[in-house]
């Protein structure tokens, strides 16, 4: 039995059934027909030099960036603010300033009286009197 061979260079007869048969002018030819040229399925031309997709999607991105970046920062502002005021609150005295004042006083009188002595000391030594 023999290979079969086919001749590529001759264009196939159109066969078409049908009303459409009788119509002559309806057949085209191979080369005369357009090629589909994008995924819309569409024989028009799709070619476009703008770039206007790219610079929304650009700004797009660039504005979700600014606002995660913004968002990130506040976040970071408010832990940080309130771990801060936790530890404020621990040495601020509960009785008002005045009462808060005197029983600091109370509490570092040894180191304040020794502080002050240094600094009479200082200043003492420094214009020519020495205790």
């Amino acid at each position: 039995m023999e290979t079969p061979t086919f001749d590529y260079s001759t264009k196939p007869e159109p066969q078409m059934t049908g009303p459409q048969a009788a119509d002559a002018n309806v057949i085209e030819s191979i080369d005369g027909q357009r090629v589909i040229e994008s995924a819309s399925a569409s024989t028009a031309p799709q070619t476009n030099s703008s770039n206007f997709a790219y610079v929304l999607a650009a700004v797009t991105l660039g504005i979700i960036s600014l606002l995660a970046i913004a968002f990130a920062l506040l976040m970071f502002g408010v832990v940080g603010t309130a771990i801060n005021s936790s530890y404020a609150y621990d040495e601020l005295p509960s009785d008002g300033y005045v009462n808060g004042w005197k029983r600091f006083e109370n509490e570092h009188r040894d180191e304040l009286d020794q502080f002050e002595e240094e600094l009479w000391n200082e200043l003492m030594s420094e214009n020519g009197y020495d205790a």
